[in-house]
């Protein structure tokens, strides 16, 4: 019996994403991508990159979940709202977590060396190492 899984899927190689789907058709005996079968595949494209030892940021990018054949035939969703924000009505995480999506998108502005620019709301200034770690 098989059982629904939600894989986070974008700090796996696309190799472990092909992997298995060749497991899967295999099991089932099947050609149809995942043989047929839905599976989660969850993460954020914003986040992170697989990690790949010794490898170069081309070596990451290849190895990614978008880089596979498999990703033409991937149904993508979205979610807009941060639930932990939307529940708790944290008005300072809800302006925390919309600057990343701008961050993530590119959406924030830029000074004249394409650095972005942050509300003091945003950041923690210290004076030096000992203040981080307090």
């Amino acid at each position: 019996m098989f059982h629904k899984k939600a894989i986070e899927a974008l700090n796996q190689t696309l190799q472990a994403i092909e992997a298995l789907n060749q497991t899967l058709q295999n099991l089932r005996d099947s050609t149809d991508i995942k043989a047929g079968m839905v599976v989660l595949l969850a993460g954020d494209f914003q986040q992170t990159l697989p990690v790949i030892q010794r490898g170069t940021p081309t070596n990451e990018i290849k190895a990614c979940l978008k880089s596979s054949s498999l990703w033409a035939k991937v149904e993508k969703f979205s979610l807009k709202t941060n639930m932990r924000v939307h529940f708790h009505n944290d008005v300072d995480s809800g302006n925390y977590a919309e600057t990343l999506l701008k961050i993530g998108s590119g959406c924030l502005e830029t000074d004249a060396e394409g650095c972005i620019l942050l509300s003091e709301e945003f950041s923690n200034l210290v004076e030096n190492d000992v203040e981080l770690i307090c």
